[in-house]
C-alpha cells in the first residue's frame, strides 16, 4: 500500500475520532453561542472550534510533559465550570425563554467577551482529556494530528450550527445537551488523581450517568408539562 495512501488514512482516521470526542465541545459551544446574537454567534463558533484545534496541537507537542504534571487541577477546575456553565443556560433559557408547544425563544443577554473567556477555559479542558486518546491513534505524530484536527474542523461548525437550529426549536435538545455536559463535567472532575481515589472507578461512571439521566428526564417532564399547559390554555 502506498505510503501516501496509509497517511491519509491517518489523517482520516483523527479527523473521524475527533469529531467523535467532540460532541461534549459542541454541545458547550452551541450552548454558550445560543445567548448571542447572530452577528456574535458566527464569531463564537470560529472562536470556540479554532481555540479547541490550537490547544489540541500545543497539548499534542507537549503531551509528554504534561503526562508527567499529574497535580494540575485543570480538569477539574473545567469540570466544575461546565457545570456552571450548564446550570447557568439552563436556568437562563428555560425560566426567561418564551415557550410554546415545546419550542423556546432565546433572549441574547452575554456579552462576545464573555462567551469566549467561557469557551477559552472550557475548551482548554476538553481539548486536554480528548488529545490523549488522539495522540494515542496517531502514535504521537504531530502533523498527522494537525492536519486530522484541520479536516474535522468543518465537519464541526456545521454540527453546531446544527445543534443550535434543533435548540431553537425544542427544548429537549436544549436538556440533551445539557445532560451530556453534566455527564462530562463530573468526569473531567473525577478524573483528578485526588479526587479519583476518594470513590471506586465504577461509582463514578454510575454517578455522572445517574446524574445526566435524571437531568433528561426532568427535562422530558417539563416538555410534557408545558404542552399540557398549552393544550388546556387552548381548551
Amino acid at each position: 500500500m502506498p505510503m501516501f495512501f496509509v497517511f491519509m488514512l491517518k489523517i482520516l482516521h483523527i479527523a473521524v475520532l475527533n469529531i467523535i470526542l467532540s460532541f461534549d465541545n459542541i454541545s458547550v459551544i452551541a450552548f454558550v453561542a445560543g445567548n448571542l446574537n447572530e452577528h456574535n454567534r458566527k464569531k463564537a463558533y470560529l472562536s470556540g472550534f479554532t481555540l479547541s484545534l490550537v490547544f489540541s496541537i500545543l497539548f499534542t507537542s507537549i503531551i509528554s510533559i504534561l503526562m508527567e504534571i499529574k497535580w494540575l487541577p485543570i480538569q477539574p477546575l473545567g469540570g466544575f465550570l461546565l457545570m456552571k456553565i450548564t446550570y447557568d443556560m439552563l436556568k437562563a433559557n428555560t425560566a426567561e425563554s418564551e415557550q410554546k408547544d415545546g419550542e423556546y425563544k432565546v433572549s441574547y443577554n452575554m456579552k462576545l467577551s464573555t462567551a469566549i473567556i467561557k469557551l477559552t477555559f472550557i475548551s482548554l479542558s476538553l481539548s486536554f482529556d480528548n488529545i490523549l486518546s488522539i495522540a494515542g491513534a496517531a502514535d504521537g505524530n504531530i502533523k498527522i494530528i494537525s492536519l486530522g484536527l484541520l479536516l474535522s474542523l468543518p465537519v464541526l461548525l456545521i454540527s453546531c450550527r446544527f445543534f443550535m437550529n434543533l435548540m431553537k426549536r425544542f427544548i429537549i435538545i436544549l436538556y440533551l445537551c445539557g445532560a451530556v455536559l453534566v455527564h462530562t463535567s463530573l468526569e473531567m472532575i473525577f478524573s483528578y488523581p485526588p479526587l479519583f481515589s476518594l470513590l471506586p472507578a465504577h461509582l463514578h461512571t454510575i454517578f455522572s450517568m445517574t446524574a445526566s439521566i435524571s437531568l433528561l428526564a426532568y427535562g422530558m417532564h417539563k416538555v410534557k408539562k408545558n404542552k399540557n399547559r398549552a393544550i388546556e390554555d387552548i381548551a
